[in-house]
């Protein structure tokens, strides 16, 4: 070769030729923008095959390759490409070229280009020996993975097909294995731009979206021997469509008649050459400028990455009224509508059970909760919510058609969303601030993030709900995520109230807790348009949304990985760093005793929390035969009647422990009680005492007096006094 060539490509040359599968080559073009060096390749064929040097399919044990190197790479890529005559039609992976072209195989999964900048020329050349030997073995199509569909390389458009119809009709009318030729009704439009590519609608009923009406002409083969190969073949006019439709006809692999639609006495090339001259007479009529064919083709196996056999086919045509023209037709990709399967296959590697989910409650935080888990194709939501979509909400709010939807009610607009990507739901609009709350009975769970302390009273004085309770709530500006989950027991042995008490009681030792529950600026009131303003929080949406999909995350695996039943009930929490990053802290929390007494005629309910109780009898363990006791910490709801103990402190240094009586000084009470008050910003506080028997036995007159002392030094509703008596825990009730 005489012309000089750049470094670069001498490079390459030097590399191809001297690959070990290569015999020998010679260079059989050079001008001025490309070189192609045309090499013998060694194929490795199958056992079988090697003493005939030729496969069942006919790959041959050389086969020329020429490799295609431009000048001005990487502008433009490097490719490989085949003889004309290999036998194309047997194998996927191999880009559409003209049955007398030459034949170009695809061995990259991405572009060939990428590939090479990211792996090198030598990984490119492997690539080649791989994609040759598993042709030879005829191993290029794994059954497991699927059909592969046609690729063109001139897509310039899409086609969607909104509930995936003709996948549904196609597959019914090969079901009757016949068909008089009748057009099921299509709705469709399309969106045409001057500098973009048209953008096809299909379905069965209105959607609500519609632009221009164009015609949808559907063409359904039987299973047949083309069926069964690969149509490699470029589709740019109309010519190349008709023989397109041509290269699908084969022996049907039924034996009743041949299934053509929209015409079976005639072939399918020349029932839908027919239809084109019959729209091309009438194209003054059309509003669109062409129509849409679409292929229905059943292949031997599912293809990847659907759940189907049937592989869609979409070209647009344009139509023309002159005589003798070969118009444009131009390859549309399809997309199939939305659906829960297609969400799980790229959300988990298994498929789910779908599990049923009531969400209390969809502004910011419900709404990114409902959104992410719809995404994972494994819930069918219930959304109830009474609210309607605010200016505010725009801010971070997780519907995406914001602008459009002020006014609309949150629950209507998050039900629309999940439907479009085929995720059963429903909606309600429930005021959960009402008392008289009702859920669907078959939900598996629940999830709470109103922020409402009504709605969280409401939930917790049901006896019982269909389903798990999740709560999740945002503090200190999204500095700190809330996750509280109730037992996965009918018995809700820890209900959301308690976890939200001892939230409060680790923050006396915990400064994470206390800055974002304490020290963060929280909500401020915003005038957003005319009338009332509305309740909300500072922060921007990326914080939100940082926490958020850290819980959502969280729900999801405790939603799927516990299979047994417990009585204990959990609290995670999420602190968002300065950098960033997410931290978890989690407890278990032990079931709840639960108590009720009567003060001044009124009936109170003691919730007593598993940590407490644990504490109680393990110190009257440890103390015996001396009776033991301490302070009892916890708040007091006195609207609603509930008393909360979250924690049974050990006694004070100079209490008196002896086998019949346990004292103290009640100064140091007051005391701890200030220090209690101080480390909590006053949310948890002293409340009362307790103290052990050695034996079961009635409160003693000592306990009596104490209590009375105790009722008249505090300035508490109600002061509790509790007595760990053998087994049990009493509350000493001062009526008595």
């Amino acid at each position: 070769m005489d012309k000089d060539l750049p470094t670069a490509t001498e490079e390459i040359l030097n590399q191809i030729i001297n690959h070990d599968r290569v015999n020998k080559s010679q260079v059989i073009l050079c001008d001025e923008n490309r070189l192609i060096v045309e090499c013998d390749w060694q194929v490795n064929l199958g056992s079988r095959d090697v003493a005939k040097g030729i496969s069942n399919k006919g790959v041959k044990a050389t086969e020329p390759v020429c490799w295609h190197i431009p000048f001005d790479f990487p502008s433009s890529p490097i490719l490989p490409s085949l003889r004309k005559d290999f036998p194309r039609t047997c194998f996927p992976h191999i880009n559409p070229s003209q049955s007398n072209d030459v034949v170009w195989p695809c061995i990259t999964e991405s572009s060939v280009t990428s590939f090479l900048l990211a792996n090198g020329l030598s990984q490119l050349l492997t690539q080649l020996d791989s994609w040759l030997d598993r042709a030879a073995q005829d191993r290029l199509m794994v059954e497991e993975q699927g059909w592969e569909p046609i690729i063109f390389n001139n897509y310039g458009g899409s086609f969607t097909d909104v509930n995936s119809d003709l996948i549904s009709f196609a597959a019914t009318e090969l079901a009757k294995q016949s068909t008089k030729g009748d057009l099921f009704t299509l709705t469709g439009s399309y969106e045409a731009f001057s500098e973009r590519p048209p953008h096809i609608l299909v379905s069965t009923e209105d959607i609500g979206v519609m632009k221009s009406s164009i015609e949808i002409i559907p063409v359904i083969l039987p299973g047949s021997s083309a069926s069964s190969l690969f149509q490699n073949l470029p589709v740019r006019n109309r010519k190349e469509l008709i023989s397109f439709a041509a290269s699908l006809e084969g022996t049907p692999n039924v034996s009743s008649e041949v299934i053509v639609i929209p015409k079976p006495d005639f072939t399918a090339s020349e029932s839908l050459k027919l239809k084109l001259d019959r729209l091309d007479s009438s194209l003054s009529k059309q509003k669109a400028q062409g129509c849409v064919v679409v292929f229905c083709i059943p292949r031997p196996i599912e293809l990847i990455g659907g759940n189907s056999n049937i592989e869609i086919i979409p070209f647009f045509v344009r139509l023309t009224s002159e005589q003798g023209r070969n118009p444009q037709v131009i390859p549309l990709s399809y997309i199939q509508g939305g659906s829960r399967d297609v969400l799980q296959k790229v959300s988990h590697h298994h498929n789910r059970d779908i599990k049923k989910v009531a969400f209390l409650g969809a502004g910011s935080v419900g709404s990114k909760l409902a959104l992410s888990l719809a995404r994972t194709g494994s819930y069918a939501l219930h959304i109830m919510d009474k609210g309607e979509f605010r200016p505010h909400n725009m801010a971070r709010h997780g519907l995406t058609n914001i602008g459009r939807c002020e006014g609309w009610p949150k629950a209507i607009l998050l039900k629309s969303t999940v439907d479009n990507w085929g995720v059963s739901s429903s909606c309600s609009f429930e005021d959960l601030s009402k008392n008289s709350l009702t859920f669907p009975e078959d939900s598996d769970v629940l999830i709470e993030s109103t922020g409402n302390e009504l709605v969280s009273y409401n939930l917790a004085t049901i006896g019982q709900l269909p389903g798990r309770l999740y709560q999740v709530g945002l503090y200190g500006q999204s500095t700190m995520g809330y996750l509280a989950i109730e037992p996965s027991s009918k018995n809700r042995e820890v209900k959301i109230d308690d976890i939200e008490s001892v939230l409060y009681t680790l923050a006396m030792q915990d400064p994470d807790i206390t800055n974002s529950l304490f020290f963060h600026k929280g909500a401020e009131r915003q005038i957003v348009g005319h009338g009332c303003s509305s309740e909300t929080t500072i922060m921007p949406d990326t914080a939100l949304n940082l926490c958020c999909a850290a819980i959502t995350e969280k729900i999801d695996k405790s939603i799927y990985q516990t299979s047994e039943l417990t009585d204990h009930g959990e609290l995670h929490l999420c602190f968002r760093e300065e950098d960033s990053s997410i931290n978890w802290k989690s407890y278990s929390i032990p079931p709840t005793t639960t108590l009720v007494f009567k003060h001044d005629n009124r009936h109170w309910d003691i919730r007593i929390s598993g940590a407490a109780t644990n504490t109680m009898f393990a110190l009257q363990k440890a103390k015996r035969p001396k009776e033991t006791g301490g302070a009892i910490i916890g708040r007091i709801c006195e609207l609603t009647g509930r008393i909360f103990v979250t924690e049974a402190l050990m006694p004070f240094e100079q209490s008196v422990e002896s086998p019949v009586e346990f004292s103290f000084n009640q100064t140091q009470l007051h005391d701890l009680d200030c220090k209690i008050r101080e480390s909590s910003q006053g949310q948890i506080y002293v409340i009362g005492t307790w103290h052990s028997h050695i034996t079961p036995s009635l409160p003693s007159d000592l306990d009596r007096k104490t209590l009375k002392e105790l009722n008249s030094s505090f300035n508490l509703p109600v002061t509790v006094m509790l007595m760990c008596n053998g087994k049990d825990i009493l509350v000493v009730e001062h009526d008595r």
